[in-house]
């Protein structure tokens, strides 16, 4: 995992042809609607949101990731630079419930990572992820409630950004909160039977399966505090 997180920062600010996509599964999904990409931390997921873009694009559609801010000041104006460059748009955390409604409802795509911890336990469920309890955020699966979209479940390796999984758009006679949670639970065991495969291709130094419950009662006043996003998790509670 470390050789592979250094060769994906060369790859990454010193330049490298993008990996192949698969290309039909996500045409043909983007032709048939909505669509939220369910990204992780696989492969060069930087390269890899730059192949979706370059592909998107081509059929003139954009792509908007949602990604908070790196802590350290000049690396993230660099990737900031990056992601420009490769027409990479980016949605921070705050308030993206709306704004992630207002791409796909303009017919653009939007990519959320599933292997990170949510800020607040209350926007999570708690599931099964290689062989420990981990919380799961439900934002991306609510985004895609919202815009009643595809998902695809998307992973990379060293030569491939690969669709592991496509989890239809809901129906009439699904409800919130039960297809939510199914989306974030059938994602998230995607993405463990990839990592199982390919365990060097998980590049996550992040505390997967810390416990958030001394945080979930505190403020967070960045987070999801739109009064759409109010009303979604109230939609998504019944």
């Amino acid at each position: 995992m470390y050789r592979g997180l250094g060769i994906a920062l060369v790859e990454l600010l010193w330049g490298r042809t993008l990996p192949p996509i698969d290309e039909d599964v996500l045409g043909h999904a983007v032709d048939d609607g909505p669509v939220v990409l369910f990204a992780s931390h696989t492969g060069n997921w930087e390269l890899a949101a730059a192949a979706a873009a370059r592909f998107l694009r081509a059929r003139g559609r954009r792509l908007a990731i949602v990604a908070k801010p790196m802590h350290t000041g000049w690396v993230d104006r660099r990737l900031a630079r990056l992601r420009a460059q490769r027409d990479v748009a980016v949605i921070p955390p705050a308030g993206a419930l709306a704004a992630t409604g207002r791409v796909l409802a303009a017919g653009d795509i939007v990519a959320m990572p599933i292997d990170q911890v949510p800020d607040r336990a209350a926007h999570a469920i708690r599931v099964d992820f290689l062989g420990a309890a981990a919380l799961i955020d439900r934002a991306p699966a609510t985004v895609a409630w919202r815009a009643r979209a595809t998902v695809l479940v998307i992973a990379a390796t060293a030569g491939k950004v690969r669709v592991i999984d496509v989890i239809p758009a809901p129906s009439g006679a699904d409800r919130a909160g039960p297809w939510i949670d199914a989306v974030s639970r059938r994602a998230t065991a995607a993405l463990e039977a990839f990592v199982l495969r390919e365990p060097a291709s998980w590049m996550w130094l992040h505390r997967r399966w810390r416990d958030l419950s001394p945080l979930s009662a505190q403020a967070n006043p960045g987070a999801w505090k739109t009064r759409s996003s109010s009303r979604a998790e109230a939609s998504a509670a019944g």
